[in-house]
Formats: structure tokens, sequence, C-alpha cells
């Protein structure tokens, strides 16, 4: 004989057997039909947020290995222009903890670059500090802040952006300020090394710089973004080297390095500085200048 097919209610679930067992078996019929509607709702919620994802991890791949730099940059760019501007009102109890222990007893002129929503430029000017802020984004032109990129101050001597010369022109600074999360925003080594190498002209004062933590275990890369990483490389930019586990490009703030607490020291070291490192949650450094500099 063949099986018996199950008798079934009005939307497929087997009598006999009801999905979630006695306890939908004992519901009633408004109760396990508005279950079911509910149910399915959530497993097309779950198929649209997997969807999500891979398309997120293929144009990632995508962005990494097919756009040079200085493309990536400009993505940066224009992810934080059509973000939500931030509205944080108020520093972390860490930074304000570092400015007073770092910063000299008396007034003195500041470096803030990553300036964003000017939190930082504000608490530090009604304490009677000389600030000179800038970002590649400034949200209020207004302010003073200057438009201008790390990459653009990275020159050393980077005479052609007027930006970049007003900075050099108001040196020496007694502390450099690296905004939330924007050193994690350079686009690669050579940049973060010539950044470094600018700021030690510019400064004999300490650096602080806070960035996205690399994680402590590498988990298998999903195959949306090793298939835009393939992609990347057959229709972008061919000079683009591998490309880090630790390098993310996310929707609401472009790219971004993970860095590992060695990977910081050893930039310091070639910089000319020594890095005092917090992997706590989010990397935080330090830099204090060695007396003496490498050469490049």
């Amino acid at each position: 004989m063949g099986r018996t097919r199950p008798r079934t209610d009005s939307w497929g679930t087997s009598r006999a057997k009801p999905r979630g067992g006695r306890d939908v078996a004992s519901l009633s019929a408004a109760d396990r039909s508005l279950l079911f509607l509910i149910s399915r709702a959530y497993a097309g919620l779950r198929g649209i947020h997997r969807l999500t994802r891979a398309t997120e991890h293929l144009v990632e791949g995508l962005a990494l290995r097919g756009l040079s730099s200085r493309g990536r940059a400009a993505l940066t760019r224009i992810c934080y222009e059509r973000a939500k501007p931030t509205t944080r009102s108020s520093l972390f109890r860490w930074e304000i903890d570092w400015f007073e222990r770092e910063l000299p007893a008396e007034p003195c002129r500041i470096l803030v670059g990553g300036a964003g929503s000017g939190v930082e430029v504000r608490w530090l000017r009604s304490r009677g500090h000389q600030v000179v802020a800038f970002d590649p984004v400034p949200p209020l032109p207004t302010d003073g802040t200057l438009r201008l990129s790390y990459e653009e101050l990275a020159r050393i001597v980077p005479y052609d952006v007027p930006q970049a010369r007003r900075v050099i022109d108001s040196a020496p600074y007694g502390a450099v300020l690296l905004g939330w999360g924007s050193f994690t925003h350079i686009q690669d080594a050579p940049a973060r090394l010539g950044l470094l190498r600018a700021l030690r002209q510019l400064s004999d004062g300490p650096v602080l710089a806070s960035f996205w933590s690399a994680p402590t275990s590498q988990e298998p890369e999903s195959r949306a973004r090793r298939l835009g990483v393939r992609l990347g490389s057959l229709v972008g930019n061919r000079q683009i080297g591998e490309v880090a586990h630790t390098d993310r490009v996310l929707p609401h703030c472009g790219y971004g390095h993970g860095f590992s607490a060695g990977e910081v020291e050893a930039l310091a070291e070639r910089a000319g500085y020594r890095a005092q490192v917090w992997m706590d949650g989010y990397g935080r450094v330090t830099f204090r200048p060695r007396e003496s500099v490498d050469e490049p």
C-alpha cells in the first residue's frame, strides 16, 4: 500500500502533528492563523536579511579589489556625506582622561584631524586652547573646519593644497588629536606612515588616534565577498595588492582597516614614535615622539 498523506488544515500544516507541538494544537483557530502569518513573515525577513548580507559582502569585495586608493577614499567621503550626521554632544570619558593627562597645563595650539561634528574642537576651545581643525567631509563648513584629508596632509610638503598650507603654517602644535575612528579610514600603509611622519614634523607633543580593532580570530571569508574580490580584479584597478581580511567597506562609513596592536606599534616605530595601545573593544593609541626619527 502507498503512504497515506496526512490530513492538513487550511494552511498546509499537518493536523496530526502541527508545528510547535501541543502548544500550537491547543490554540484557538484565530491564534493559529495569526501565528502562521507571523512565522511566515519572520521566515521571509530572515531570507531578506541573508540576501542583504550577501549583497553587502559582494559589493564590499568589489570595492576593495576594484577601486584604487583614491577611489576608496572618494567612496568613503560619499558614504559619510549620505549618512546621518552624528548627534554626539559630549566627549567619551577616556577622551577627557587623555586630555587631562596628556595636554600641557597652559593653553596651547592643538591640531584636530577628522574633526567631524566638532565635539572635541568645542571642548578644547572652551578650555582656552587654540584649535586648527580639518576633515575631508566637514559637516559644518562655516565653523572654520578646513576641508582636508589625511592623504593630502601626508605629502610632507603639500603646498599645492591651500588647506594643508594653513595647517603647516600654524605649526608647531602642542598635541594632535585624530578624531574618533578616523585613523582607520586611511587607505593604505604608505599613507598611514606618511601622515605620522608629517605629524612628527608639525608637533613634538603626543598624538591620540582611535581605530577599528582587528578580530582576534580570523573568520572564513564569505563566498559573496570572494566573488566580489574576483570581479574587482577583473574589472577594476590591477595595481591593488592582496585584500587584507581586516579591510572592510561598510555602507555608512566606507573603507576602514582593522589594526592589531603589533601593527600599530610597528608603524609607530617606523615613523619615529613610541606607541601605547589599548585594545578594549575599540582600538586607541597614544603616539609619543622618540628623540630621534628614522629616515624614510
